[in-house]
């Protein structure tokens, strides 16, 4: 039942709760491929649009795919688009994205970029830069690697052409500071605005949804291993004896069948393609755990595929369906030794972190800091204090 480039990108939307998803930047939007690193845990999410997101859009999008796979995976965004046109607005509005993404590991040359923006001019882009140190560690270290980051954002592919100013006043750089706190507040305040969202749409689902059994997470069947391989459907193209794979519940019902069973189907994705899962119930007890599997769920699931002949589809016939949970992070150094972490950004970080500050946030990281027996935590959010005095409380 493999669903289509462009549903994947719609259950995508789904499940991270996006509310904009008729904008009309996301026509035609699909999801490419979807590359899994096991070992770290981290999901490449390649996906298509028309052009370039605009800015503010682009932000939300990716916040909230921050959010939505923060308990599973972490994720990172690659986007294609048919753009050859320059957009000088857009570049602008990326700039200092782009730049915190890609030479925030050198300081200086950071800090020197963010002082000024890109010009487009008859399609050749430039940059005035204050000193000729600066534009020849520009060229030899940051400028690959600053048009790089755009094009993995969608961007057609552009050199960037710095030069020395030498007319170039104290005045300017301070109006482009005062441009970039302001866009920092206001994207701070929208994603704030996106978390608090979100955290509600996961309560009312919470609410709305049955109480899960009683010894812990939905299980049926045999507990999968962990070390065994788990594939990407994609890579499923006929029948097999048995394979592991996870995903994304996005549609689940059960019927009673005329012997008095229950069968249950569930759809599941892992955004590299879907496939419909059946379930024959042998007991009452896993009748019991059939109702708590629910769209929005991430399952583990075990069984041969088979080409189904009521669905005419290759279907998966699960033999065990493990719910997919993840244990929060521990330091485990000797109380007496415990690490202090002097670099945290919060989410006032513009598209650094989604970490909450707030008192009342459950997820607060002073909190969480204190809750795992270390003594300190330095926050330090760039080109902004406005989780200061909330933190400092």
């Amino acid at each position: 039942m493999g669903l289509s480039r462009q549903e994947l990108f719609g259950k995508l939307l789904e499940q991270i709760h996006f509310p904009e998803k008729d904008n009309s930047a996301f026509r035609n939007a699909a999801v490419q491929s979807v590359v899994v690193h096991k070992k770290s845990r981290q999901w490449e999410f390649h996906l298509i649009f028309n052009k370039a997101l605009p800015y503010d859009l682009f932000t939300q999008f990716n916040q909230s795919l921050q959010l939505g796979f923060k308990d599973i995976a972490k994720v990172s965004l690659k986007i294609s688009t048919p753009m050859t046109e320059l957009d000088e607005s857009q570049i602008a509005n990326y700039w200092q994205f782009i730049i915190n993404q890609a030479i925030s590991d050198t300081p200086m040359l950071q800090q020197a970029c963010l002082q000024t923006a890109p010009e487009v001019k008859d399609g050749r882009v430039t940059l005035v830069v204050e000193n000729e140190v600066i534009k020849d560690l520009l060229a030899q270290k940051a400028l690959d690697k600053i048009e790089k980051s755009y094009q993995e954002l969608g961007f057609p592919k552009f050199r960037i052409h710095p030069f020395v100013d030498q007319s170039a006043s104290q005045a300017k750089i301070e109006e482009l500071k005062a441009k970039h706190e302001k866009a920092d507040a206001a994207l701070a305040a929208k994603a704030a605005a996106r978390i608090k969202k979100n955290e509600a749409a996961k309560k009312t689902a919470k609410k709305s949804a049955p109480v899960a059994p009683a010894d812990g997470p939905v299980q049926l069947g045999r507990l999968i291993d962990s070390k065994q391989n788990v594939i990407q459907m994609k890579d499923i193209e006929g029948e097999e004896r048995s394979v592991v794979v996870e995903g994304y519940v996005f549609n689940a019902e059960i019927r009673e069948l005329r012997s008095g069973r229950q069968l249950l189907t569930f759809e599941i994705t892992d955004y590299t393609s879907s496939f419909a899962v059946k379930k024959f119930s042998r007991n009452s007890d896993e009748e019991a755990q059939f109702a708590n599997i629910k769209a929005g769920m991430w399952l583990k699931v075990r069984g041969p595929v088979q080409e189904d002949t009521w669905m005419r589809d290759l279907v998966i016939t699960a033999y065990d369906v493990n719910e997919v949970t993840h244990t929060a992070r521990q330091d485990k150094a000797p109380q007496d030794d415990k690490r202090v972490e002097l670099h945290t950004h919060t989410m006032m970080s513009a598209m650094d972190s989604v970490v909450p500050y707030e008192e009342k946030n459950p997820r607060n990281i002073i909190k969480y800091a204190a809750s795992i027996g270390q003594k300190a935590i330095a926050i330090t959010d760039h080109n902004c204090v406005q989780s200061f005095p909330e933190v400092y409380h």
